[in-house]
Formats: structure tokens, sequence, C-alpha cells
């Protein structure tokens, strides 16, 4: 089950996912995209980690999460998927 790992130090920041198309997928703890597959895993308070579960072709890409700092940090990661 793949999982797209972000680890920032945050203290009162907002933290979102996006999918290769901008489209937000979890904002703070809440998903925000109506697809059960995603979701947000956070085994410490300074990671944010988007996972995919049942991954299809799909939706390889460019994932990116964002903090509203000054300037905004983003970090941003290639989830490749492997056909059977």
């Amino acid at each position: 089950m793949p999982l797209v790992r972000s680890t920032v130090m945050l203290s009162m920041l907002e933290v979102a996912w996006l999918d290769q198309k901008s489209f937000p997928l979890t904002y703070e703890d809440r998903r925000v995209i109506d697809d059960s597959r995603f979701s947000l895993v956070r085994p410490d308070v300074a990671e944010w980690n988007l996972q995919v579960r049942e991954v299809r072709l799909d939706d390889e890409g460019l994932y990116r999460c964002t903090v509203n700092t000054n300037p905004v940090r983003n970090k941003l990661v290639m989830l490749f998927v492997r056909g059977a």
C-alpha cells in the first residue's frame, strides 16, 4: 500500500495534499476528496503522510504537500505505478 511521506515542522500551520492536477485531496487532518482510497496518516505530530489504497494506473503522477508558510513550502513526490 503506497504511503507518500512528508515530514514538516508545524505550529498552527495548514497542510494540504494535492494531486497531479492540483486538486485538493486532504486539508489539515481531513480528506476532502470523495474517494476513500486516499487518507492521511499521522504517525507523529510532524508527519503528514498521504496513503493511497487500491492504487490504479491513473493514480501515477506528481503529488504535492503544501504548507501555508511565508513563502509557501511545497514538497513534491512522484508516485510510480507498475501494471500487473
